[in-house]
């Protein structure tokens, strides 16, 4: 089977984490690419054998102006289906926002993209992910004709349930074998541990 994601980069991220821990054990059996639609540093190990391509090589850092030329960008389209076209994945796995909206309008116009089975993961709290108007907007043209949503939560699924009709099913994130061991027997100290983002979400 060919699997090809869609996202924004490879940086740092959650969403950037679920696409390793995905692709690493996807292409023991299957074949993967990972298309970004940005330039970024590879935060985290990927086996040698994932296609990696990028739709923009260049780094728009700050400039306000360029990235939203990036966003809106005909080429990037262009890109993005020349890619699909060349390795003709079975099924395609689409995360983040901006990604989804540029391949679902790709699987809108193009006969070639509709085709293909389109799954659109959706890695935030919707409730302030879409509160964007233009974002909101998009969602209900774009993600009614994708194929089916990967949710978080329960709470995610019932937002979409009332804003769309789409089929939907809530996973929770996978865990990389890395991190899996066996329980610890010994004595424990009493000891409360918080782990999580360190900005306003």
């Amino acid at each position: 089977m060919k699997i090809m994601f869609n996202t924004m980069g490879l940086g740092k991220g959650g969403a950037e984490r679920v696409i390793n821990v995905l692709s690493n054990n996807l292409v023991k059996e299957n074949e993967v690419c990972i298309v970004t639609n940005i330039k970024s540093n590879i935060a985290y190990k990927f086996d040698d054998n994932i296609e990696m391509i990028d739709i923009d090589k260049k780094i728009y850092k700050n400039n306000i102006i360029f990235k939203f030329m990036s966003k809106i960008s005909i080429l990037k389209l262009l890109r993005l289906k020349k890619s699909i076209i060349k390795f003709k994945p079975n099924v395609i796995i689409s995360f983040l926002p901006e990604p989804s909206f540029r391949l679902l309008t790709l699987k809108k116009i193009s006969k070639t993209v509709r085709a293909i089975p389109i799954i659109v993961s959706v890695r935030n709290d919707p409730n302030i992910e879409y509160k964007n108007k233009i974002y909101h907007y998009l969602m209900k043209k774009l993600y009614s004709i994708s194929d089916e949503l990967v949710l978080q939560t329960n709470d995610s699924k019932e937002y979409f349930d009332k804003v769309i009709k789409v089929e939907s099913v809530v996973i929770p994130n996978p865990v990389s074998d890395e991190f899996l061991c066996e329980a610890y027997k010994g004595k424990r100290e009493k000891r409360i541990v918080a782990v999580g983002r360190l900005e306003p979400q």
